[in-house]
């Protein structure tokens, strides 16, 4: 735009000298090189295709054919020149113009895409499916609630059946528990103690020798839940 500028200051440059037409003509050609050059360096594209708008040089060629042949006046040509150079620029906006509209029908078409994706309800949004969902949920929690009250009961009315072998009604969570923390992690303690027991024929008499071999000896705590929980088993022996 900067050459085009020039082209049209020297233009008007020989117009006030009252330069011959030839050299106006000279001139002439050399901007029109330069417009046509512009125009076809103007390309519009659209989201599918790709547009190139390119100015007919035809019509400027014949402007200038017509001024080399004619007779006007520097003054008239001058003034046809101008009228090119307005016509073209007038074209060149309405180019831009257009340009300018596609690119917002596209923004607003895609604008228009994005929020229908965000409005779409999901199953998760219908009022039915959220009181199913809540259904299902108060009926798990329901269902958990009775299994764990029937395991509950089911390990009270364990603990009241009585046992013939004290090592087999001891779970092996139960062992570990016992020989790390009552019987300070012997194992060939814990496998004698339970022997003996065993052994007793009454409550009493395995009672006084636990309270006398390992309570005393070993120093338990009867509040300890392993010392409470080893008694209890201890006490099904002889039911």
């Amino acid at each position: 735009m900067e050459r085009i500028g020039l082209l049209i200051s020297k233009l008007q440059e020989l117009h006030q000298q009252n330069a011959a037409p030839d050299q106006i003509l000279c001139v002439l050609q050399m901007l029109q090189t330069e417009l046509t050059q512009l125009m076809n360096s103007k390309v519009l594209k659209t989201e599918k295709k790709m547009v190139s708008v390119f100015m007919p040089a035809g019509a400027f060629q014949s402007s200038t054919e017509a001024l080399s042949t004619s007779t006007a006046t520097p003054t008239e040509i001058i003034g046809m020149a101008e009228r090119s150079i307005a016509e073209e620029i007038e074209s060149i906006q309405r180019e831009a113009a257009l340009k300018e509209k596609t690119r917002e029908a596209l923004s607003t078409q895609q604008q228009i895409r994005f929020n229908a994706l965000e409005e779409v309800p999901t199953l998760a949004h219908q009022p039915r499916a959220r009181e199913l969902n809540e259904v299902i949920g108060e009926t798990r929690a329901s269902l958990n609630d009775k299994l764990n009250d029937s395991r509950a009961e089911l390990a009270d009315r364990l603990q009241d059946q009585p046992v013939k072998d004290i090592k087999k009604a001891i779970g092996v969570n139960d062992r570990f528990t016992f020989i790390m923390e009552l019987f300070r992690g012997d194992e060939a303690m814990y496998e004698r103690s339970l022997k003996t027991i065993n052994h007793f024929m009454i409550f009493p008499e395995a009672e006084f020798w636990i309270q006398r071999e390992l309570k005393l000896k070993l120093g338990w705590n009867v509040d300890h839940p392993a010392v409470q929980l080893f008694d209890q088993i201890v006490r099904r022996r002889f039911l």
